[in-house]
């Protein structure tokens, strides 16, 4: 089938309106400290499976690292969600600045989806995590027929960010692989020069003007 690529519309929409500096005095992150950011998604179901491995890893992480951990809060979510249901005690909450924190984290733990590719956009080194029902994956693994499941890996037609599914998306996977990351400079700087090249695969800004044309 003959088709034309005219960019991705994501393009369009993505960018941080705050400088590092100011995103880190209203959130009160400790500006001096790297950034730990936790983008557990926006479905409540994907949430509840999802997140609770997450922030035991990052504090883990966190005290190891000596980073500081703040949650990206979906807009269709409240925070008192999050406070009510989740240990996010010593977690920032980040509300209205998603891109802001996947520009300013040093590091990012992302649920498997669009924000996968958003967090690459901006150069962002992460892993990518999943976890659902076993029958839902199971029947997932049955009709998609794809290598990986993170956005930003199937866009680079390679695996360039570790993902961790299901049984293996655990706290004490997550903190292992991260700290051995960490220590490895050269697999770390390799990680963010695949990232950059996969905002150049998306296309040139104006997607949305080139379909109308």
């Amino acid at each position: 089938v003959d088709v034309e690529f005219v960019g991705h519309p994501l393009l369009e929409v993505l960018g941080s309106q705050m400088s590092r500096k100011s995103f880190c005095k209203r959130y009160g992150i400790e500006g001096s400290r790297k950034i730990l950011g936790l983008f557990p998604g926006s479905r409540r179901q994907e949430i509840e499976n999802i997140l609770p491995v997450m922030l035991s890893a990052a504090k883990q992480i966190a005290y190891e690292t000596d980073m500081e951990v703040a949650l990206g809060v979906a807009p269709t979510l409240e925070e008192k969600y999050f406070k009510t249901l989740f240990p996010v005690d010593g977690i920032h909450l980040v509300s209205g600045a998603t891109y802001e924190l996947m520009e300013h984290s040093d590091f990012a733990i992302v649920t498997s989806g669009t924000a996968t590719l958003e967090t690459a956009c901006f150069g962002t080194p992460m892993f990518v995590v999943y976890r659902t029902s076993w029958l839902t994956y199971l029947i997932g693994r049955l009709l998609v027929r794809v290598r990986n499941i993170g956005m930003v890996n199937i866009v680079a037609g390679k695996q360039i960010v570790p993902e961790f599914v299901q049984q293996s998306a655990s706290a004490k996977n997550l903190v292992r692989e991260a700290v051995r990351l960490f220590r490895d400079e050269k697999k770390l700087s390799g990680m963010k020069a695949e990232l950059s090249k996969v905002k150049s695969l998306l296309g040139e800004v104006g997607a949305s003007r080139r379909v109308a044309d």
